[in-house]
């Protein structure tokens, strides 16, 4: 009897959840798609600010709140007055230091000159759900909108309720001893179900593993002679597609010997906030290190792929040209590294920007490409950095990256970066590499690789023809090319190629060529025929 009572009470508080979350789903009697959260929990951001997910999943559970909330009154269309009358409402905002610098909001898109009839709350539940400003990744994802998408599909289907809630139940157990195990256990609720899942199986294999490992492999503790031992990637619970815990991320960082970590959350810098403030209270218990860094980054998704920038003071805006972005991220003092080289023109890009270091990415097709560039003569200044990117708490610090100064302190280890005297510790990823290396493999994959290195040659002849800052050539090869490089998608590619249901069995054609001039990147498409003019600016 006493097991079953001790069972129940470990599950409950999920059980409790799942019928909250269906509760605020039916509970709805907005024209949107939310109820107004209480305006209390609202607070106003000076234009520049960046979005905070993070801090808004309140709002999607409104059925905790008892309190009704009043409409504020914001007369159209005085904006500075509006702003004024709600600050007054909401009550005396938190000091830069209360809230870790500069805060943001729940209503990314506050228009009351617009929409005078609405609410701050009522603007706030519709924009949550539909503003570009908190698009993340590469195709852009809502991380409200997935919430609500999961709610939605608990509601109409009691088995992945069920899931949920055992997936929810799994990650308040293995991070019990943390402060933020129930909240995360919510955020598991609302995430997607693969996040929760593989969440749940890096947090069960990765931490015995790393253990039996030699140190020669795990390159773990990081050795005191060459430098404090940095995860220059990692993703907080702020992202969508993330719902690591800040507490047991830290902990195992500091547990595996690292100086530090780089919060790098998709597209936005919310999560940064979050997880200073709890290394600031484990430090303060004695738990954390007091020189142990939380390091502010973000891996912001341009039109040619992810670039990622540590030690910056601001968001940088998602969906700029890759130059653009890379101007934007010194411009902050930061340090700007290419997230995946070894994909679409990744290689061309790390040789001709001025890029601070290239990530070594553990897929193959991905790999390979990195290593040929690795051996380029020209390469020696753009140093190959390593880290886990990590989803999960349990895999943080494998691998990581070496910043080689004696300077332990945060501006010691930036001008390390900044002076590119950093490298990647890979010894976890050498049996893959030694693998590729290893003829006939080697060989295969040579001869594969030659169709992107020609690719990449006449894009970088053309952009210099034209006077481009980049050109990308898309031809209707390069998915299946692409899958060849990767060894595990290959026999799918030859199977197409035996039923004539491959692009490699037919002539090759062209089928997007696009010029980035500063800001604006000029793109014509061939299967509509159609010019457009893309790009973003910082604000």
């Amino acid at each position: 009897m006493t097991a079953v009572s001790a069972c129940w009470t470990r599950i409950a508080p999920f059980l409790l959840i799942g019928g909250l979350g269906l509760g605020a789903a039916r509970a709805s009697e907005l024209p949107g798609l939310w109820p107004a959260p209480p305006p209390e929990r609202f607070v106003i951001r000076a234009p520049g600010d960046a979005p905070n997910p993070a801090s808004s999943w309140d709002a999607l559970l409104p059925a905790v709140t008892a309190a009704e909330p009043q409409p504020l009154q914001l007369p159209p269309p005085d904006r500075a007055r509006a702003l004024r009358e709600a600050a007054e409402a909401i009550g005396p905002l938190p000091t830069p230091t209360e809230q870790g610098g500069a805060d943001t909001l729940y209503c990314p898109d506050y228009r009351p000159e617009l929409y005078p009839e609405l609410t701050l709350g009522q603007m706030s539940s519709r924009s949550l759900l539909t503003s570009p400003l908190l698009a993340q990744g590469d195709e852009g994802r809502n991380p409200f909108a997935v919430a609500f998408g999961e709610v939605r599909r608990m509601d109409g289907d009691r088995r992945a309720l069920a899931k949920k809630a055992l997936l929810a139940t799994a990650y308040y157990w293995q991070h019990r001893e943390s402060a933020d195990a129930l909240e995360g256990a919510a955020a598991t609720m609302l995430a997607e179900e693969s996040t929760g899942f593989s969440s749940l199986l890096v947090n069960l294999a990765a931490p015995p593993v790393v253990k039996l490992l030699p140190s020669e492999l795990s390159g773990l503790p990081p050795p005191e002679e060459f430098g404090p031992g940095v995860d220059v990637r990692t993703i907080s619970v702020a992202s969508y597609n993330s719902v690591a815990d800040a507490e047991t991320m830290l902990l195992t960082a500091a547990e595996r010997g690292l100086a530090g970590l780089a919060v790098t959350d998709l597209d936005h810098m919310a999560g940064i906030r979050r997880v200073q403030r709890t290394a600031d209270r484990l430090k303060a218990q004695g738990r954390l290190p007091a020189g142990f860094q939380v390091i502010p980054g973000e891996e912001i998704h341009t039109l040619s792929g992810p670039v990622i920038g540590l030690f910056l003071t601001d968001r940088i805006q998602r969906g700029m040209t890759i130059k653009t972005t890379v101007d934007a991220i010194h411009r902050q003092g930061g340090v700007a590294i290419v997230a995946d080289p070894g994909t679409g023109s990744g290689p061309k890009l790390v040789r001709t920007l001025p890029v601070d270091g290239y990530l070594l990415r553990s897929h193959s097709a991905s790999l390979f490409r990195t290593l040929q560039l690795m051996g380029e003569v020209d390469m020696v200044d753009k140093p190959l950095l390593a880290a886990s990117g990590s989803q999960a708490a349990g895999s943080v610090g494998v691998p990581y990256t070496v910043a080689e100064t004696q300077d332990r302190r945060p501006e010691g280890v930036r001008e390390a970066f900044r002076a590119r005297t950093a490298f990647g510790a890979t010894g976890v990823q050498m049996p893959l590499m030694a693998a590729l290396l290893f003829r006939p493999l080697a060989v295969y994959q040579s001869t594969m690789v030659r169709y992107f290195q020609a690719r990449d040659s006449l894009e970088e002849r053309v952009a210099r023809l034209i006077g481009s800052d980049n050109v990308e050539i898309r031809i209707s090869y390069d998915k299946e090319m692409a899958e060849l490089l990767g060894i595990l998608h290959a026999p799918g590619v030859v199977m197409q190629l035996f039923d004539d249901a491959s692009e490699l069995g037919r002539t090759p054609r062209l089928t997007r060529v696009s010029a980035d001039y500063g800001p604006v990147r000029i793109q014509y498409t061939w299967e509509d025929h159609t010019v457009r003019a893309l790009g973003a600016v910082q604000w």
